[in-house]
């Protein structure tokens, strides 16, 4: 199958058949990431951008064989964690000064 042909695959919001290329996929799945990465970061903003991935490379089932959906599953995962990580550094490298000025003044006062 060419990547700009499509697949009739189910959709669960319409239960209708609906054509779904690998690009409109991937399209699907980076644009769950971005809105991931603009999110919160709850818990709850990342189990909906799981959901979201799944069901979005789901649509491509049957084009994708186990191995193929669950490497793109853990490529677009890893997207996440990387993103959450990349916050964590950025807030590791303010909290720490932070936690040292609160420390001081706190010693001040006694």
């Amino acid at each position: 199958m060419q990547p700009d042909e499509t697949t009739q695959t189910p959709n669960s919001q319409t239960e209708s058949l609906v054509g779904v290329s690998k690009l409109e996929v991937t399209k699907r799945c980076l644009d769950v990431v971005e809105v991931y990465r603009r999110s919160e970061h709850k818990s709850s903003n990342k189990v909906v951008a799981t959901h979201d991935l799944i069901m979005a490379l789901s649509a491509s089932t049957p084009e994708l064989s186990n191995p193929e959906l669950n490497d793109s599953l853990r490529s677009y995962l890893t997207m996440l964690e990387q993103h959450d990580q990349a916050i964590l550094d950025a807030q590791g490298a303010s909290g720490p000064e932070e936690a040292e000025v609160k420390e001081n003044v706190n010693q001040g006062a006694k």
